[in-house]
């Protein structure tokens, strides 16, 4: 799937912004601030309903216009979607005209992945950030029985907590629920599984591409499944103390919705260990890992890939080889420099991929041309 035309008003610092994307790499240029990522984040919007940079939809919506919309057409299969937003208003999503209930219906469509210099946070940040990103890669991967289940699983926990926080459950209303929520837990916790030793088979054949990121064969990532992975859920949830404790804090204590990413460097916390450079790259690293293993499934719809600033920070060794990578996945993708400069000589990255190049200067595309 390839985004063909894409139209975006009243986000951030852009205007009226309307191009039409080429199907491999799409460049932006521009100085800092003229909205070469505002443009990155309008598509991932577009795909997402979110934001790869805030957590509020609107902050995104220009003060003077108090109305935001990405508009984007897709080929070969022809949908049309958009999205709109406004300063006091939720989210407006269309598909093909019709209203979309769910953000998870742009995702189907058109999934994106960003690659940006906060992926850091991988590390950094807690266990919903890398809960997020596993759950990326186990939607995309298993879209048929994933969708449906993360909603199955978001009603369990929802209605257990309910009756915990009402404290007028009788012991079969309680079990009725407890078992629900395992059942749905477990094969939640079993996608995931799965998913995890994929994803780190893929993680490690980026490592040993090269050199250049050797130094992560020694990052061990343990995926934790939300209790003591050496007992049971059901008995986790019986352990002594435990329902007391959900009680009193109306909260179901064990379960997927406390899993973690554990990732440690020599038996110690790697982000105790490693620097933020490190991080970085190896964050960029785990996130094309999760583009292989979609790669690796038959049939697979691969995500546009948005890389906002990599060249500012990476090296052009790190930075050459990452591309090199990117174009062997052979799909969309939208990258912002500063000036075709920032870029290693193509000859690093052995790419003859289609280029187009879209200069943007305060908020304002200009007319499209070509740069050798």
């Amino acid at each position: 799937m390839v985004l063909s035309r894409l139209k975006v008003s009243g986000l951030r610092n852009l205007e009226s912004v309307s191009l039409n994307p080429g199907p491999r790499f799409n460049f932006i240029t521009g100085d800092n601030g003229s909205g070469k990522s505002s443009l990155l984040e309008a598509i991932y919007m577009l795909g997402t309903g979110k934001s790869f940079r805030v957590s509020q939809l609107r902050s995104l919506v220009n003060i003077h216009t108090q109305q935001a919309a990405v508009y984007g057409e897709l080929s070969p299969s022809g949908f049309a979607i958009g999205i709109e937003r406004g300063a006091g208003t939720e989210s407006h999503i269309v598909v093909n005209g019709d209203r979309a209930h769910s953000a998870s219906q742009l995702a189907a469509i058109l999934p994106v992945q960003s690659i940006t210099l906060d992926d850091f946070q991988l590390f950094e940040g807690g266990p919903r950030v890398r809960r997020r990103f596993l759950d990326w890669g186990v939607f995309h991967v298993e879209q048929s029985a994933a969708r449906s289940l993360f909603k199955q699983f978001e009603r369990a926990v929802k209605q257990r907590n309910s009756g915990l926080k009402s404290g007028k459950i009788s012991g079969s209303e309680q079990r009725a629920w407890t078992h629900e929520f395992i059942r749905v837990s477990n094969q939640l916790h079993a996608l995931r599984t799965t998913y995890a030793e994929a994803l780190m088979t893929e993680f490690r054949a980026i490592c040993s591409r090269s050199g250049t990121f050797g130094f992560g064969q020694d990052l061990v990532v343990h995926y934790s499944p939300g209790w003591d992975h050496k007992m049971t859920l059901a008995e986790a949830l019986e352990r002594p103390g435990n329902l007391e404790r959900e009680r009193r804090t109306g909260i179901t204590q064990a379960g997927p919705h406390r899993a973690d990413l554990r990732m440690t460097w020599e038996g110690l916390p790697a982000k105790d260990v490693l620097s933020r450079g490190q991080m970085k790259v190896l964050g960029h690293c785990l996130k094309l890992a999760q583009i292989r293993c979609l790669a690796r499934e038959e049939g697979a719809q691969l995500p546009i890939i948005l890389l906002d600033d990599l060249a500012a920070e990476l090296d052009r060794n790190h930075l050459a080889e990452m591309l090199g990578l990117i174009d062997s996945f052979d799909t969309q993708v939208f990258m912002t420099v500063l000036a075709a400069e920032q870029l290693p000589a193509q000859e690093l990255w052995h790419t003859n991929a289609d280029q187009r190049w879209f200069s943007m200067v305060a908020g304002r595309i200009l007319p499209n041309r070509l740069q050798e």
